[in-house]
């Protein structure tokens, strides 16, 4: 049996069987690097367009950084990329 930490335990609630937790902490950085670019470097667009293009952003680069490290993900899963089995298998029971 394995023992869960903190972050596993923030990870357990899933919709879809994808985890909450890694959801909305993309969205706080998105927001952060966002408003960020902004203050530095203001857009004619708004800033809500720039947080979503930056959430769009890092789920893309999840996705990939997810496929070189071969880390099977639900996501990945539903774009065709892994297996839900594998996905399964690497899920620890807390």
């Amino acid at each position: 049996m394995t023992s869960c930490n903190f972050l596993d335990k923030l990870r357990k609630p899933k919709v879809a069987g994808m985890s909450i937790f890694d959801y909305v902490a993309t969205l706080v950085v998105a927001i952060i690097i966002g408003v960020l670019v902004n203050h530095y470097n203001p857009f004619a667009s708004s800033v809500v367009l720039n947080i979503f293009i930056i959430f769009i952003l890092l789920i893309v680069l999840g996705i990939i950084i997810h496929k070189l490290f071969r880390v099977p993900t639900m996501l990945n899963y539903y774009l065709g990329l892994n297996s839900k089995e594998a996905v399964m298998a690497t899920r620890k029971k807390c």
